[in-house]
């Protein structure tokens, strides 16, 4: 079936029909690669041009999913090491051994799906599928997308995400233009700036923060959003301030604290409770301070004393997260004596 079979791509590819010559197809790729892999391997570029685009959409349903969230695999990626599902081990093999044979069938067939899910006003989640095969060609083509401008914002959102995650400069200058927009009266216009300016702040920071920072100092509404949109994404991950200078993320505390005041937190009960969008920013912030304090480094404690200079009134609550801050970097920064000096 696999040599003969024949998916008829155009029929259901960026639609939302199941095909299924197509499931069948993928059925036996699966079978075959367990079985007798070195047939897999040797399969030559027209049966992966026929069949690489079921291997990209194929939907395994409720009991084929992935341990952990596989949409958010190259965002926090500390949760990258977590075990996947066999079947999401064996995709990823199938995508592997067919993507060198079958490059712009794959790609034809990602752009197609963007399409419809931008039409659809679907969530954009296969961008976590081809992590493992970026390269340039993946990387332009997407980039090509992008600017094409016909996109949803959070699509262009999504896109950037990916793009600048594996670290793709030509994205980098696109998303620094689109913050441009940023007090333009078209809705959509303005929401692709505000995901531009959340994906740089999380995966470029220090090309950006100055940038971002002088628009938000006189658009406090575009400010927010953006802290708010990062603070729903990345939430308890504290891996996003390792791209930050220790004075980047102090100049944002700052900021932050200002337009979300500590003094107005919503106070948590022993009851249950929902959390919402103003808590995961008050975690977030706070989380700056705790990452400032465990960082060990001088700059770290300097700049601890920097936030308290420019808001006293919390003085009381971090001052002593600058004695453990100190305390950390003498610890971190610690050198034995060599015995030679000891006997001297």
């Amino acid at each position: 079936y696999i040599i003969e079979g024949e998916p008829d791509n155009q029929e259901w590819v960026g639609t939302n029909i199941i095909s299924f010559p197509a499931y069948a197809g993928y059925r036996a790729l699966r079978l075959i690669l367990e079985m007798e892999p070195e047939s897999i391997r040797n399969l030559n570029s027209e049966i992966w041009i026929k069949w690489i685009p079921i291997v990209l959409l194929y939907e395994f349903g409720i009991y084929g999913q992935n341990i952990v969230d596989p949409e958010k695999l190259y965002l926090n990626r500390d949760d990258s090491n977590l075990p996947l599902n066999p079947e999401i081990v064996f995709r990823n093999m199938l995508l592997q051994m067919g993507y060198p044979r079958a490059k712009k069938q794959l790609v034809a067939t990602l752009l197609a799906q963007i399409d419809y899910v931008n039409d659809q006003t679907h969530s954009l989640t296969i961008l976590s599928r081809i992590g493992i095969l970026y390269d340039d060609f993946i990387g332009k083509s997407l980039q090509d997308k992008l600017e094409k401008k016909n996109l949803r914002p959070d699509i262009v959102g999504n896109i950037l995400e990916f793009l600048l995650s594996h670290n793709y400069e030509l994205t980098k200058d696109y998303a620094k233009n689109l913050l441009k927009n940023h007090s333009s009266q078209n809705e959509n216009v303005k929401l692709k700036s505000i995901q531009a300016a959340k994906t740089l702040l999380i995966f470029s920071p220090q090309n950006t923060w100055e940038i971002i920072r002088t628009i938000i100092q006189d658009d406090n509404e575009w400010g927010r959003e953006i802290i708010k949109n990062i603070a729903n994404e990345v939430r308890f991950n504290e891996g996003m301030f390792e791209n930050y200078f220790e004075d980047e993320l102090a100049d944002l505390y700052i900021w932050e604290s200002g337009q979300y005041p500590k003094d107005s937190d919503k106070k948590l009960t022993g009851g249950p409770k929902f959390l919402q969008s103003d808590d995961f920013i008050s975690f977030w912030r706070d989380d700056i301070i705790n990452y400032l304090e465990i960082k060990g480094t001088s700059d770290s404690v300097m700049v601890l004393r920097k936030i308290i200079r420019h808001l006293p009134e919390i003085r009381e609550s971090i001052a002593y997260r600058i004695i453990r801050a100190q305390e950390i970097t003498r610890i971190k920064s610690w050198k034995p004596p060599k015995p030679q000096v000891i006997y001297d």
